[in-house]
């Protein structure tokens, strides 16, 4: 972890400017919460820090009132902080001893302070000690009513996140503030709303009204301009260790590829798991780990669609597994599919995704033509033509051949495995082959979460 830039009170006195890039302590994420142990029973309270960070925030201020007492209401009294989440590291002494959800069973003969029958127990520090005090600092001047100019700023937060935000994340903001607005019935509550986007980006607010069927207000005031490449999802790192890739199969799929494709994807250290139509163990042996119906896309960050014509043919009648593609291609997640499992991606609504075939003039994805040989590729003159451009392209993975083997002549032999990858908003596309198993890995890596496929 790396602190906020605070003040930092020494014994003396005086004190360091923390920076924000100071470590301060490490927050280490080994398991899930208990929701209702934990989740539901955590009091965050602005005033618990430790000695030496003091409250110079006049806001901050005013929120330690207001957190305690809401934890107060919340969770029934002072002794809300003797549950296991709420329990400070250093043991707390202190005569508080009724209220609801007390579990310490006092002893003490007395329960007040200062006292003589308990040995003066519990007692308090003196400054002398290394006891905790505020810092006193002289200030000379007015005392006024008025808040500082940077409390005008409403709108500069709102406008850094929207600067910050990739094509395909205003996409979805502008498509939430339509649809929000959309069920509103009063055109001046619309237009309102419509005023105060204006402060945050002109053509955030043209996007909406235009969506809204309204007439966009003028700009407002002028723009910061800056952005944060921190607040945007599509900066993650593009490392596949630890996300999630669902695999739509069913009875019939042919295993052998998909089980060295999942091979690689594991040992990058993905998460993968099978989800089917029905649960137990499909046709061949392989172990199904959730239900389709049972996990929704939002809950993976790519999918891959199994090959083998019966399983394909099996998910392509099924419609929420139509739906599972469309949905993960919509919130821009990297959409693979193993050779007939094309089929799939082609049955799901993604009419502005276009597939490569060999080269030559690409079809879209929503037609109901066969697939495209295993050898297919795309150009890298095909650029996206707008915000919200989809490229789709097939790569070969040829596997290698054995060494005792010699290798084929023209045309090259295509391998069952051929895997396609619908890679949303990509600012340029280069060809590059792939073999199944030598070069899988740096597939893989292109699989989940990368703005540019390089040659391999």
């Amino acid at each position: 972890m790396r602190g906020f830039a605070v003040k930092f009170y020494t014994r003396e006195g005086n004190y360091d400017l923390v920076g924000n890039n100071m470590p301060v302590g490490r927050l280490e994420l080994n398991r899930n919460p208990d929701f209702f142990a934990e989740t539901e029973q955590v009091a965050f309270h602005t005033a618990n820090v430790v000695p030496g960070i003091d409250f110079t925030n006049p806001l901050l201020q005013a929120r330690n009132f207001s957190y305690l007492d809401t934890q107060l209401i919340r969770l029934g009294g002072p002794n809300s902080v003797q549950i296991p989440v709420n329990r400070p590291v250093a043991e707390v002494h202190h005569h508080q001893r009724d209220g609801y959800g007390q579990h310490r069973i006092d002893v003490s003969p007395v329960s007040y302070h200062p006292n003589t029958v308990g040995g003066g127990c519990p007692g308090l520090a003196s400054i002398d000690e290394g006891a905790y005090r505020h810092y006193t600092e002289r200030v000379d001047g007015r005392t006024i009513r008025a808040r500082s100019e940077s409390f005008k700023g409403f709108y500069s937060q709102a406008t850094l996140f929207w600067n910050s935000m990739s094509d395909w994340e205003q996409d979805h903001i502008v498509e939430a503030f339509s649809f929000e607005l959309g069920k509103v019935r009063r055109r001046d509550s619309r237009e309102r709303v419509l005023g105060e986007l204006a402060h945050v980006d002109h053509e955030l607010t043209t996007r909406v009204a235009t969506n809204l069927g309204l007439e966009a207000p003028p700009e407002a005031e002028p723009k910061h301009g800056r952005s944060s490449p921190a607040l945007s999802q599509a900066t993650q790192p593009e490392s596949i260790g630890t996300r999630k890739i669902a695999v739509l199969a069913a009875d019939g799929i042919d295993g052998g590829p998909l089980e060295t494709v999942l091979e690689a994807l594991r040992s990058e250290g993905a998460s993968c798991e099978v989800l089917a139509p029905h649960e137990g163990t499909l046709e061949g042996g392989l172990g199904i780990d959730r239900g389709l119906l049972t996990m929704a896309s939002v809950l993976y960050d790519a999918v891959l669609v199994a090959g083998g014509r019966a399983g394909v043919d099996a998910l392509r009648s099924n419609g929420a597994a139509i739906r599972y593609v469309a949905e993960a291609y919509k919130h821009g997640k990297a959409v693979g599919a193993i050779g007939e499992g094309v089929d799939l991606l082609r049955e799901a609504p993604s009419n502005d995704v276009r597939l490569s075939d060999n080269g030559t003039s690409p079809s879209t994805a929503s037609s109901r033509s066969p697939p495209p040989p295993a050898t297919a590729s795309m150009s890298s003159q095909q650029r996206s033509r707008a915000r919200s451009a989809n490229i789709a392209t097939s790569i070969e993975a040829s596997r290698p051949c054995p060494p005792e083997t010699p290798a084929p002549t023209e045309p090259r032999a295509r391998s069952r495995a051929a895997m396609l990858i619908v890679a949303g908003r990509l600012s340029a596309l280069k060809l590059f082959h792939v073999h199944l198993v030598e070069g899988v890995a740096d597939l893989l890596r292109q699989f989940v979460g990368v703005t540019n496929l390089e040659v391999v």
